[in-house]
């Protein structure tokens, strides 16, 4: 009886750690950066005085890839975060974090990714200084650019990816053609990273804006960003030449607000939206014409 007891209570034993065992591997988080295994650049890009356009890079310098991603941060000011894109706010004070939304989760070893915000403020509009990445300081942080000068090297580039392609937004400051603008939108805005600035057309259909890569890529999304002139049917259409096109999204019951294409297969040097039916009496507009690999 004491026999069957202790192997009773042996067998027991086994069963809750193999459980505990199991319960440990379910609940394994994702991969983390390292404590200083990141780095971080912020840029402000547009400055009107009481509110501010700031650009976040965010690079994962350490050797794996992270799965999901916070990144934050404490205001030396006195800013409130208004709207947020390629990530989700939350700000309690100067406390602030910028989560991954579900495209733009996994960072490779290497890899970077980027947000953009518009934030209020009163007085002056100081650039944080320190960093956490998933909990984790991050020991190396790029020197912040308050003003927004431009980099002395010019144009910030798309960086390479483990597979060899680029990674964040390829369109970013890259050459745009229009077949018209409402002045003073002028056609660059559309692509200059500032949430608060628009390319806007004449009051007609058809109408289209393109950009130029500079190099053909895979591509992945295309996303729009509406200002409240929309487009209801438009297509997204790729060129290696900017000649010959071909449609590899089409829609005719577009609504307005931020639209997310994944066209599959596509590629292309140049990348155009072209519209052929308002979804307002005014022409279209767009935030921002954005471009992934």
């Amino acid at each position: 009886m004491i026999q069957r007891t202790r192997t009773r209570a042996c067998l027991a034993g086994a069963a809750a750690a193999v459980t505990a065992l199991a319960a440990a591997l379910v609940t394994t988080p994702p991969a983390r950066a390292a404590a200083g295994a990141c780095s971080v650049t912020w840029q402000v890009t547009n400055d009107w005085g009481g509110g501010a356009t700031t650009n976040v890079s965010i690079t994962n310098t350490s050797g794996a890839a992270v799965n999901g991603w916070t990144l934050g941060w404490v205001f030396p000011g006195n800013q409130v975060i208004g709207d947020m894109w390629n990530a989700t706010k939350t700000q309690s004070g100067a406390n602030a974090t910028a989560t991954n939304v579900s495209y733009n989760a996994g960072v490779p070893a290497g890899g970077t990714i980027s947000f953009g915000f518009n934030a209020s403020y009163a007085g002056s509009n100081p650039a944080p200084t320190a960093f956490t990445f998933n909990g984790a300081a991050c020991g190396d942080t790029a020197p912040p650019n308050p003003t927004g000068s431009p980099s002395p090297t010019g144009s910030p580039s798309p960086g390479p990816s483990p597979t060899g392609l680029p990674t964040g937004n390829l369109a970013l400051n890259r050459p745009v053609t229009v077949s018209s603008t409402e002045s003073p939108n002028d056609a660059g805005q559309a692509v200059d990273g500032n949430g608060g600035t628009r390319w806007s057309s004449l009051y007609a259909d058809p109408q289209w804006i393109q950009v130029d890569l500079g190099a053909t890529y895979p591509i992945n999304t295309v996303r729009l960003r509406w200002e409240a002139a929309y487009g209801r049917a438009y297509q997204i259409q790729t060129s290696t030449d900017g000649t010959t096109w071909t449609p590899v999204f089409s829609t005719t019951t577009g609504d307005g607000g931020t639209d997310d294409v994944t066209p599959a297969g596509a590629s292309g040097r140049y990348v155009r939206m072209s519209g052929t039916t308002r979804g307002t009496a005014w022409g279209y507009s767009l935030y921002e014409f954005e471009v992934y690999a």
